[in-house]
């Protein structure tokens, strides 16, 4: 199987509308025979091909676990500083 299908696979069976957004450390299980310049361009090529939306550096949205647009942001700022007091102001 070729590993960007390998990949998005998982990440459909592991996605829900809570759990949407992944940073590669998270995916990286999925193909750890990869090096870390192959896994790289792999996650670079799911993006650019739309399986993921690159939200910012290291942190993609898996748009078809159709997540709830209001709540992105506050997971995406749990998910870059989960142990961390975060205060957004909109």
């Amino acid at each position: 199987m070729q590993p960007i299908r390998q990949l998005m696979d998982v990440v459909s069976e592991l996605a829900s509308p809570q759990a949407c957004l992944f940073t590669p450390n998270d995916l990286r299980s999925i193909l750890p025979d990869h090096s870390a310049t192959a896994f790289n361009t792999l996650l670079s090529r799911a993006a650019r091909e739309g399986h993921f939306t690159k939200i910012c550096r290291g942190l993609y949205l898996y748009e078809k676990a159709k997540p709830d647009r209001g709540l992105v942001l506050l997971h995406a700022v749990s998910k870059l500083r989960p142990l961390a007091l975060n205060y957004l102001s909109l």
